[in-house]
């Protein structure tokens, strides 16, 4: 089991490890180490990340589902799911689209509080963005059914490719053509086309097959679905949008020093969400052939402790490394600051490995419903907290990464031990 789990996530951290590099470089070519333009663009990729997530959680049910269609062999039924998920991506993603175009300008005044050129500065990279949404979905589509293949090393070749093109066209058109942020947000765009395009090319028998499939079972997905976006959603707007919208109301240097610390946290996160990722596919399989209490302890020993290790080192390299991180984004003055704060940041976000890992069990195993509505009583009082000290002017950088922290301990136990007792037969 260790040797599959490896050979199936070692690819995707690689992939992710390599996204993350040029992504880091294309910002650092964007913004300058302007503290507008980076408090802007790492704002605006935060927001539709985390909706990304929370539409992103059909992905994860067509993941399960299919998964487990794959272990029973039933290959039916697989080809009924692929094109159900084709048609609620194309529109989700359209309807999403027109959502951002209409309503970005005023979201970004009234929720971050966003004004002057931040505001405008954020708009326009937000708008040209639009298309974000339909073809991330699309991605996570293509890049589920190449993992349920257990072809994941597609993911790293088509990767580079697209890595290689997102870096040229950030020199091209922000350094060359002067476009400035509106080039970067182009660069993304176009990169994010090349990439759909390409996975597309690699599953087209696979595709084809399935639009010839006669059955449809959009509503099976979206009852999947329900409690995976709810819990997306708590996620996405409880620990993203309102803990940014917060963190923006400390002044614009804290949220650049926030922005620079979630780029570094995200190096050193990757790792677990691809175990993840694991998780999810090899304990749905294991379910749909009826192994799933026999191999739940394996996975999850494997993937907590391949997470843990991978997060230490991040967190060390960081440690060591991070003022010259910080110094390629923003001026001196506020890079003296990183290392610190990451330091801070990194041990409250600790219990995000177990948090994530254990998530990702519950909901493979059937139990998504009851991981929302601890999510949502936690997550809620989390929110609740944050929002009174801020109005009381009792809120700080470390403050919000503090209560944020005790939700992930807190949801950590809770889901712990939910699973000792699925394992042990009790319900």
């Amino acid at each position: 089991m260790c040797s599959k789990i490896q050979t199936f996530t070692l690819p995707l951290i690689l992939t992710q490890l390599l996204q993350l590099l040029v992504g880091q470089l294309t910002l650092m070519i964007a913004v300058n180490k302007s503290v507008n333009t980076i408090a802007g663009i790492t704002t605006v990729q935060g927001f539709l990340y985390a909706l990304a997530g929370i539409l992103g959680a059909v992905a994860l049910a067509f993941n399960i589902l299919g998964s487990e269609a794959v272990g029973a062999k039933d290959e039916a039924r697989y080809q009924a799911l692929i094109k159900s998920s084709l048609i609620l991506n194309l529109i989700v993603g359209l309807v999403s689209g027109v959502i951002v175009v209409l309503g970005g300008h005023l979201l970004l005044a009234l929720i971050y509080g966003f004004s002057g050129q931040l505001l405008n500065v954020a708009t326009w990279y937000l708008v040209i963005q639009a298309p974000y949404i339909l073809l991330i979905l699309m991605t996570f589509l293509m890049t589920n059914l190449l993992k349920m293949q257990k072809k994941t090393q597609w993911i790293l070749y088509v990767s580079v490719l697209t890595m290689g093109l997102n870096l040229g066209l950030n020199l091209l058109f922000v350094r060359c053509l002067s476009w400035g942020i509106i080039g970067a947000s182009l660069a993304s765009t176009s990169t994010l086309l090349f990439s759909v395009l390409s996975y597309g090319f690699v599953l087209r028998q696979s595709i084809a097959v399935a639009l010839t499939s006669r059955v449809s079972v959009i509503g099976e997905i979206l009852h999947k679905s329900f409690p995976l976006v709810s819990q997306e959603m708590l996620e996405g707007v409880i620990l993203s949008v309102v803990f940014e919208a917060l963190m923006a109301r400390l002044g614009v240097r804290t949220l650049a020093l926030y922005a620079i610390c979630a780029q570094a946290i995200a190096f050193v996160k990757m790792p677990t969400l691809m175990y993840g990722n694991a998780v999810t596919i090899f304990l749905a399989e294991s379910k749909g052939s009826g192994r799933d209490k026999q191999d739940l302890p394996s996975i999850l020993g494997i993937t907590l402790m391949s997470a843990s290790i991978f997060y230490l080192v991040g967190v060390v390299l960081f440690s060591l490394f991070g003022r010259v991180y910080a110094n390629l984004f923003v001026s001196q003055a506020l890079a003296a600051q990183f290392q610190t704060a990451f330091r801070s940041v990194a041990a409250l976000t600790v219990f995000s490995i177990s948090y994530e890992v254990l998530k990702y069990s519950l909901q493979a195993l059937g139990e998504a419903s009851r991981v929302l509505k601890l999510t949502f009583i936690v997550n809620s009082v989390a929110c609740l907290i944050m929002v009174s000290c801020q109005l009381l002017n009792l809120s700080s950088f470390t403050f919000l990464y503090l209560v944020n922290g005790f939700a992930l301990l807190l949801l950590s136990l809770r889901f712990g031990w939910q699973l000792h007792l699925k394992m042990g037969g009790v319900n």
